[in-house]
């Protein structure tokens, strides 16, 4: 059957070679494009409807460059396209649609965007900050148009790289981290709000351990290509 999720790679796909780097499921945006200063933002549904409008002006306070995505066979069928066409082309938003139903998958630009009004600087900043903390791409962490799995944040991310530390050299500082391992300066800010449930307070003052939580998700499957790449950071850290 066929998903949101579906338009996400023909879209990676289409971007990727002209030099974007690709964001999915960042801050309630399906995908984030970015290259030098260009900012887009792509929001993505199986049907052209009022709750798709909404969600892209929301996107506008952000950049001025937004898309919304659809099933090419869903809007070339429909006795409506010319209509739609027209509301996005009101509205400053920029249309993609996807070749779901044939085997290239191909991406067509129908409309680029015309916003005129400048974003929210703050809401700007707070995409882009999220952004440069996460170190994968789509193809590794996120899908967009996923609703149903957990969405790899770079709060999220840290954290694991965190407990890949914390595994590595075992009870330590947020101090020590830092200054080892380049940790932010919010890293003592994660171990004690300990969000997850993957660190535990050790009897000395300021220092911090894996807890049992912590230890399973390690072992655990669910986030093994990041657990994965972590553990290599700190290889030789385990060796010494």
């Amino acid at each position: 059957m066929f998903r949101e999720e579906d338009l996400c790679k023909p879209i990676i796909d289409f971007f990727a070679p002209l030099g974007y780097k690709i964001y999915a499921e960042i801050l309630d945006c399906d995908l984030a494009l970015i290259k030098d200063n260009d900012l887009i933002l792509v929001e993505l549904k199986k049907i052209f409807c009022i709750k798709l409008l909404y969600q892209a002006i929301e996107r506008q306070k952000i950049s001025k460059s937004v898309y919304v995505a659809l099933p090419r066979l869903e809007m070339t069928n429909s006795r409506n396209f010319k209509n739609a066409v027209e509301i996005l082309e009101r509205l400053g938003l920029g249309l993609l649609l996807i070749a779901t139903d044939s085997p290239k998958q191909w991406v067509e630009v129908v409309l680029i965007p015309n916003y005129d009004k400048n974003p929210n600087g703050k809401a700007r900043k707070k995409l882009i900050d999220e952004m440069n903390g996460r170190v994968f791409d789509t193809d590794i962490a996120n899908t967009g148009g996923s609703s149903r799995r957990k969405i790899m944040t770079a709060y999220r991310e840290t954290s694991i790289r965190l407990a890949c530390a914390l595994e590595a050299v075992g009870a330590t500082s947020a101090v020590f981290l830092k200054k080892n391992f380049g940790f932010g300066k919010n890293t003592g800010n994660i171990l004690l709000k300990n969000y997850y449930g993957w660190f535990t307070k050790t009897t000395q003052k300021g220092i911090y351990d894996l807890s049992e939580t912590g230890r399973r998700m390690l072992e655990g499957a669910e986030f093994s290509r990041f657990i994965e790449y972590y553990r290599k950071e700190f290889e030789n850290f385990r060796e010494d």
